[in-house]
């Protein structure tokens, strides 16, 4: 199994609690479902053939989350355990642009919110 990146709270403030998403290998054309938990590192669970798969996969998650299964660290990597096993295949490094431009969304989004509702720390 991969070492996840999960930081101990799970969750950096009451606002941002984790965000996942789908991206395509360049190389393999496969579909990798990532998620963070913090907005500065990228955990690249599954592949998959096609998009509605990553859909099915990040649903698995926001139900998860909602019946409050992943708000502790040992869920949460059986979680990605779990999605991990279940992949069509092993999910492949992605080249540093994409992790930067999946990261900076987060920057960008945590200065407006701040902006907007005031600093939260």
């Amino acid at each position: 199994m991969p070492l996840w990146k999960i930081n101990d709270s799970i969750h950096s403030n009451p606002y941002f609690q984790f965000a996942s998403g789908g991206s395509r290998h360049p190389i393999t054309d496969m579909w990798q479902l990532w998620v963070t938990f913090d907005g500065e590192h990228v955990n690249w669970v599954a592949a998959y053939r096609s998009a509605k798969q990553i859909d099915l996969a990040q649903n698995t998650l926001y139900v998860c989350v909602e019946i409050g299964e992943y708000w502790n660290r040992e869920k949460a990597i059986a979680l990605l355990n779990m999605l991990y096993d279940k992949s069509d295949a092993k999910p492949l490094v992605m080249p540093r642009y994409i992790e930067e431009s999946i990261l900076a969304d987060f920057v960008w989004y945590g200065e407006r919110d701040q902006q907007e509702h005031g600093n939260y720390s």
